[in-house]
């Protein structure tokens, strides 16, 4: 049986994975990040099509 290195490999494959999804994240603004805190929430996917708030599930201490 061949011995694998498995840190190496998984690595490499997410490695890989951020080099996909590079283009698809972008960092967001303090302003961004505490109308969030507050409940503004606003994600997309893949920069593109908005996530409707209700797929959420409500968090501990939301109204």
């Amino acid at each position: 049986m061949k011995n694998i290195d498995y840190i190496s490999f998984n690595a490499g494959i997410w490695d890989n994975i951020n080099e996909c999804l590079a283009d698809k994240s972008a960092a967001i603004s303090r302003e961004e990040y505490i109308a969030a805190k507050n409940g503004a929430l606003d994600v997309t996917l893949a920069g593109v099509k908005t996530v409707p708030r209700e797929w959420f599930p409500k968090l501990a201490g939301e109204l």
